[in-house]
């Protein structure tokens, strides 16, 4: 995610109460220049879920480009490959920034004391046996 600079929106499933919720989430932000989502391919239809074609209404909410990961449309949710592609697709996306190298010790330290107590992490010292 880091190397996409992408927002994750999670929902708790992808039924109709959570594409609603999607949707009043954009009504209140900024445009999105790019939309990419994933769904959750159970393997059948149950009541209330959100069919693809509601999925797709909300990535073209994107300014530029709205794009479903890994998900075959019309097996969608009966699908039990979209796990595989949803891999796949997400390699193929043009990254936006390096991945950073990981902090040292010391350079956590140093950032969680000028943080002070902005953060709930601390220390425990145990001796080595």
């Amino acid at each position: 995610m880091l190397r996409l600079g992408v927002v994750p929106f999670w929902t708790v499933f992808n039924d109709q109460m959570s594409a609603d919720r999607l949707n009043n989430y954009l009504d209140t932000t900024n445009l999105y220049d790019e939309i990419y989502m994933t769904l959750f391919s159970k393997g059948l239809h149950s009541l209330g879920i959100a069919s693809s074609d509601q999925w797709r209404s909300i990535l073209n909410r994107a300014s530029k480009h709205g794009e479903f990961i890994g998900v075959d449309e019309q097996k969608y949710p009966v699908d039990a490959a979209s796990y595989v592609r949803h891999y796949t697709d997400l390699k193929k996306l043009d990254g936006r920034y390096p991945i950073p190298e990981p902090l040292t010790l010391d350079q956590l330290d140093e950032f969680l004391a000028q943080a002070e107590d902005c953060y709930s992490v601390r220390w425990i010292e145990h001796p080595v046996a």
